[in-house]
Order: structure tokens, then sequence, then C-alpha cells
């Protein structure tokens, strides 16, 4: 009599289970550093604008969003963070500063309720089907800003 068809199958899970473990995982991470000043050093800027008249990016973030266009999970440790921002991050993939006026820079208006946004983003600890988690360790950029310069990056990325 040969094997049975539930040891060929607890056979082929250990088989998986042990290629699971002695794989390594696959895990990207993008990191930005954020500066208060733009100093001519690399970093790219951003104007984060009181108004949406001149914005190149009219950004609405809220917790509650029916049908954003990213959905975004806060978490609380960089380690569980797809999208890191610090302040003065030292191998970041990509620098950004606050610039203080439009000129030679990426415009972002930033609010809860935007009219006729770009971009919306569900920002939110607990959106379970988050398309992407985000850890924010910054005195320069609140979680909303910080959700905004990724999402601005992921629309030049797509268009």
């Amino acid at each position: 009599m040969g094997p049975s068809r539930y040891s060929r199958l607890s056979g082929l899970a250990g088989l998986l289970l042990l290629g699971c473990v002695v794989s390594a995982p696959v895990w990207a991470q993008t990191r930005i550093s954020g500066l208060d000043r733009c100093l001519g050093d690399g970093a790219r800027p951003f104007h984060f604008d009181i108004t949406d008249l001149q914005a190149d990016f009219k950004v609405m973030v809220s917790e509650y969003e029916v049908e954003p266009d990213l959905t975004i999970r806060l978490v609380s440790h960089p380690m569980k963070a797809d999208l890191v921002l610090s302040d003065g991050l030292g191998g970041a993939d990509v620098a950004v500063c606050r610039s203080p006026t439009r000129y030679r820079s990426t415009t972002l208006y930033v609010a809860r309720f935007v009219t006729q946004p770009d971009i919306t983003i569900m920002l939110n600890p607990r959106a379970w089907h988050a398309d992407f988690t985000l850890y924010v360790d910054s005195g320069i950029y609140s979680a909303e800003e910080a959700a905004a310069l990724f999402a601005a990056f992921w629309r030049k990325a797509r268009d």
C-alpha cells in the first residue's frame, strides 16, 4: 500500500513551509530625509501653501475618506513601514526641504476638505487594507504633509 493522500499533502506543505523559512524576505522601504531649509544641497524643494490657487497638487488628507486614491496606515516603528520620513535621515533615498516660496519648488496644498483634489488620501492608523504604511519622525513635517509628499512622488511616477 502506497503513501496516503494526507501524507503526500503534509510532505508538500512541509516543503513549502521550509521554502518560506529559508528564502529571504522581499521588503522595500522608501526613506525620505526632511530638511527645514533649502540650501542647494540637492534636496527637492516643496512649498506648502495655505491656498489652492497655484498649487501643483491639491491633496485631501482625511481619516475617513470613502474612495481614496491612496490608503496609508500610520505605524509606530520604522521597521513596520513602507514609507519613512525622518528629519536629517542619513542614507535616505531622497531629501526634501521646506521652501518658503513657490519659486523652483513643487507646491502642495494639503487640507482635510479640498474642492476638486488631485490626490485623495485616507490616513488612518487603523486602516487594515492600506496601500502603504507610513512612519513619521519629524518636527518639520506633520503626518499629513508627509503623506502628501509621498503621494506627490507617487503621482509623478504614475504620470
